[in-house]
């Protein structure tokens, strides 16, 4: 929560800086809109697993794995360079979580609605963007890597511990366009609480989100 109040406390610093700073604008430039989407990778941070299953100690550690995005964005510019901007997107994120012989990866499917403070630059080519993140999980799934050894099948099964359905975190994302319309970006969240349930094999919870994006953007006129 310290990093939440101290992010949002800098956004606002940087927005009355820039706002009174920064000339007019035409009233017709003001609002945009527009779709996005890419790849990402994702990981759980936090520290390696140990799980007890039937007498036996498994030690686990996290991996990133490989995922998708998609969505759209609307933004309100109040100064020439500087802006509101809210993106709503559908994307995959999770783990691939090792223990001992066999692995497992958790994946997530989730909305996330980012909201940043911006930056433009250079006649708004290059955006830096920066704000607090809101997230819901629609869905999680587990599924083992070992899908021949009927063992493992039944090992995992107390690894289904469940996903917390809401998540915040902080984003920060950093834009370039090549014309009005058509740009890229890279974006990393981080979240701030725990993604899993626990259970008896796992005593307590482990590891927030991690995702970093790489993806395409269009603006509309």
């Amino acid at each position: 929560m310290k990093k939440f109040i101290a992010i949002a406390t800098l956004c606002l610093m940087t927005a009355g800086y820039v706002g009174n700073a920064a000339g007019e604008l035409d009233p017709e430039d003001r609002f945009s809109y527009g779709l996005l989407g890419g790849g990402s990778i994702s990981w759980i941070a936090g520290e390696s697993v140990q799980v007890e299953y039937e007498g036996v100690l498994y030690n686990g550690n996290n991996t990133v794995l490989g995922g998708g995005f998609v969505g759209g964005l609307v933004q309100y510019w109040f100064t020439p360079s500087f802006s509101l901007r809210a993106d709503l997107y559908y994307g995959q994120q999770g783990t691939k979580l090792h223990l001992d012989e066999f692995s497992l990866s958790r994946r997530s499917h989730n909305v996330n609605l980012p909201v940043y403070a911006c930056i433009g630059f250079l006649d708004r080519r290059i955006n830096l963007m920066v704000g607090p993140q809101f997230g819901f999980c629609a869905a999680g799934f587990d599924a083992p890597g070992n899908l021949n050894n009927k063992e493992v099948h039944e090992k995992v099964k107390w690894a289904s511990t469940g996903y917390y359905k809401f998540d915040i975190g902080v984003s920060a994302a950093l834009e370039g366009m090549f014309t009005d319309n058509v740009g890229i970006f890279a974006r990393f969240n981080a979240g701030f609480l725990n993604v899993f349930k626990a259970i008896s094999a796992i005593p307590s919870p482990y590891g927030k989100n991690m995702v970093a994006h790489i993806g395409f953007v269009y603006k509309f006129d």
